[in-house]
């Protein structure tokens, strides 16, 4: 991600990992803008990243780095997709 933020790359992500709305808000934390999902995902993973700053994702993206196991990261990724899901519904009128 350094490296293509350094030369003015963007990076890109599709699929799965896209597609989920957890891995979504550490995706956007380090950096990638734009992710490619099947429909059926998109309202799941707009309404995990509505409510979230890039900044805020950051700064998630950086404590997950500091974990020791990919446990610890799942769980942190839990609290923080529950938290943004609490604050705004998946389909709230949309």
């Amino acid at each position: 991600m350094l490296a293509a933020q350094a030369a003015g790359i963007p990076v890109s992500i599709c699929g799965e990992m896209a597609a989920e709305p957890a891995t979504a808000l550490v995706l956007v934390g380090l950096g990638v803008r734009e992710l490619s999902m099947s429909p059926a995902a998109i309202p799941h993973v707009k309404a995990a990243l509505r409510g979230a700053s890039a900044a805020h994702l950051q700064e998630v993206a950086e404590a997950c780095l500091g974990l020791r196991t990919a446990g610890e990261i799942e769980a942190r990724l839990r609290e923080e997709l529950a938290d943004a899901l609490a604050a705004r519904p998946v389909f709230q009128g949309e």
